[in-house]
């Protein structure tokens, strides 16, 4: 299960790095968030998610990483999900 951890390829390192910093700091002000409906990330870093990225590299590397990893799953939702219904979520 760790080799899924190791920096390459399709590795899960980046996502837990991500999610374990800057969205752990961001969730921490959930409740600010929820109750003036502004956003936990600008709270936690003083600016919009997208604004911190353009100013750190080594976060906005490891976004894409993310994002990488979090698609490597898609090619499979045909296979668990049956859309042959014709059914959409509820709001969309």
């Amino acid at each position: 299960m760790s080799a899924a951890l190791l920096d390459g390829p399709q590795s899960l390192r980046d996502m837990c790095l991500l999610y374990g910093e800057e969205f752990y700091s961001a969730w921490a002000h959930v409740h600010h968030a929820i109750s003036t409906a502004s956003s936990g990330f600008e709270v936690a870093y003083g600016q919009s998610f997208y604004d911190y990225l353009s100013q750190d590299a080594a976060t906005a590397r490891r976004f894409q990483h993310t994002m990488n990893a979090g698609s490597m799953f898609f090619h499979q939702v045909p296979e668990i999900f049956d859309f042959s219904s014709g059914k959409m979520a509820q709001g969309a």
